[in-house]
């Protein structure tokens, strides 16, 4: 009886013994693979993070080649359409500090030799702004044919992986400059403009001025084309310079060629309420429109924003600006001033 329990005992410790050894191993297989998989998760982690570094640099270096070309649309007449591989975009010089180590202990992985940046063909096309497009309803420049100047802009940045291959992004924009003749406007200030007509009148073609539009009539105004401004719109004279106000009606076109009163319930409308953008795009449609609806300055070549004259500063001829050189020859006398003339 003895003998058998001790054999039954040894068998017991060996079947435990198996038992421990297949659990050890499942264990050893199963920690392996978490280990694996914790480490393919961390590879991961450093990829997608050197791939969004990559496509930061990319889009870096687009963005500088946008800035180049947008300084050169506004500083010459034309480009011809082998601009860019002529006088190629480049990234410079300058720009290469924010791609190296830094003292602060933070760094880049992005190799400056390895930015790219280039450009295609200048197109050049002419095309009319259909004001009857309902996608062109609140264009400034709808109604007019303009100079369509497209560019598309492409970059590409490359960062190094210590522990793997190289990982490169591409990024690329596409740039449209619409250019707009002075002329094609019945009526142009590069200043705030005032009409203020005695007689009736009537304005055949689009207006823009680069700061407030005063108007009012006395005896009726009609705008027949759009009406924009880099600042706003007000019923009236221009202050201070002691003109009264005509109360004669003042009329804007809507989209369907109907005028439309400035008056509106006995009040005259303006950029000044607080509801302007929403009353004046329904009520015209797009036809009017002030910096709230995101009229910007328009600039004319070589000329730069308008600054007015200060009589306080009798040494200092504000009037000598873009805005009088647009119709006289800056006056380049240092003895006199207008404002002491």
């Amino acid at each position: 009886m003895k003998q058998k329990g001790l054999n039954r005992f040894r068998e017991n410790k060996g079947a435990a013994l198996i038992v421990v050894l297949f659990l050890t191993i499942i264990a050893s297989i199963t920690g392996g693979s978490v280990l694996k998989y914790s480490m393919n998760e961390r590879t991961i982690n450093r990829r997608h993070f050197l791939r969004l570094e990559a496509k930061n640099g990319a889009e870096a270096s687009v963005e500088y080649g946008f800035a180049e070309l947008v300084s050169r649309f506004e500083n010459r007449a034309s480009l011809p359409t082998d601009e860019l591989q002529t006088n190629p975009l480049s990234i410079p010089s300058s720009a290469t500090t924010l791609f190296t180590y830094s003292t602060a202990g933070t760094h880049c992985n992005i190799n400056p030799a390895n930015l790219q940046l280039f450009g295609t063909m200048v197109s050049l096309s002419r095309e009319y702004i259909d004001p009857t497009d309902p996608a062109n309803e609140f264009d400034p420049m709808k109604g007019r044919t303009m100079d369509l100047y497209e560019v598309t802009v492409y970059g590409s940045a490359t960062v190094t992986d210590p522990l793997g291959p190289p990982i490169t992004s591409y990024a690329s924009e596409r740039i449209q400059a619409r250019d707009a003749p002075l002329f094609t406007h019945a009526i142009f200030y590069n200043i705030p403009m005032e009409i203020a007509p005695g007689p009736a009148m009537i304005v055949r073609g689009p207006v823009h001025s680069n700061g407030d539009v005063y108007v009012q009539a006395g005896s009726g105004l009609a705008f027949h084309d759009t009406v924009t401004s880099a600042g706003g719109l007000v019923h009236g004279p221009l202050p201070g310079i002691g003109k009264g106000t005509s109360n004669a009606d003042v009329t804007f076109r809507d989209g369907g060629g109907t005028h439309v009163s400035m008056k509106n319930s006995g009040v005259w409308m303006g950029s000044g309420q607080t509801d302007w953008r929403a009353v004046s795009s329904q009520r015209w449609d797009g036809y009017v429109q002030s910096s709230a609806h995101g009229v910007q300055v328009h600039n004319t070549l070589g000329t730069s924003d308008y600054v007015p004259d200060d009589p306080t500063t009798p040494l200092v001829n504000e009037l000598q600006n873009p805005a009088h050189d647009l119709i006289e020859k800056p006056d380049t006398s240092s003895s006199t001033t207008t404002e002491s003339e």
